[in-house]
Parts: C-alpha cells; structure tokens; sequence
C-alpha cells in the first residue's frame, strides 16, 4: 500500500511539473498566459522603456523585483518594491505601457488598458 502511494505521488507530482512547463497558445499560435507563466526576471533585463514608465508611474519607488510573463498576447512586467517604506507593484508593456499601478498593498487598481474603470484588461 505504501509503494502504490508514494508511487501515486511521485506520478502527481511530475504531471503537476509537466502542466507548468507547457506553454497555451489561442487559436493564431499566439502564446497566452494560463495563471503560471510568471518569469522571474533580474531587473537589468527589464527593456529600459518598461522600468522608466514604472519609475514614471509611481514617482519615489524602489523596484527589488521583476516578473516577465504574457497577456493576451502581449509581454508585460510586473515591477515590486516600495514607495515611502510602503510595498508596490507596476504592471508595464516592453514598450512602456503602464497596464495596472498597485501601491500600499491596497485592492484599488489603477488600469490603463481603455477608459471603462475595470482592471480586468
């Protein structure tokens, strides 16, 4: 009975590990984000028009962190740190386009995709 567990398990987990690894595309071969693309990414590798829109959009902030991943089609960064000892998170296009503002871990997200007040772009 153990081995069939820790063999059920060992299956689990590997299949789990697979799911993240495979990349969803819409029906034009576009890669689309699916919940767990989020990349890690070193800030100097965050394209200079993305950090300066970030720096822009939240006048003050320290970015310690970066992710990298895709949205409808499109490579957006999400930029983390603080503004006055306060955490924040810039969500930014390479080219520059701040998507969503988050600052002082509040819920009142900023968008910048249309002019219809929801963050759902």
């Amino acid at each position: 009975m153990t081995k069939t567990l820790i063999l059920a398990l060992g299956l689990l987990a590997f299949g789990c590990a697979q799911a993240r690894h495979e990349a969803k595309v819409d029906e034009n071969g576009t890669a689309v984000a699916n919940g767990d693309d989020d990349e890690r990414v070193p800030l100097d590798q965050v394209p200079d028009a993305a950090r300066k829109a970030a720096e822009s959009a939240v006048p003050g902030a320290t970015f310690t962190a970066a992710e990298k991943e895709i949205e409808h089609g499109t490579t957006v960064y999400s930029l983390e740190g603080t503004v006055d000892g306060k955490p924040c998170e810039v969500e930014v296009t390479a080219d520059g386009k701040v998507t969503e503002i988050e600052k002082d871990g509040d819920d009142d997200h900023e968008d910048g995709d249309d002019d219809d007040g929801n963050d759902d772009d």
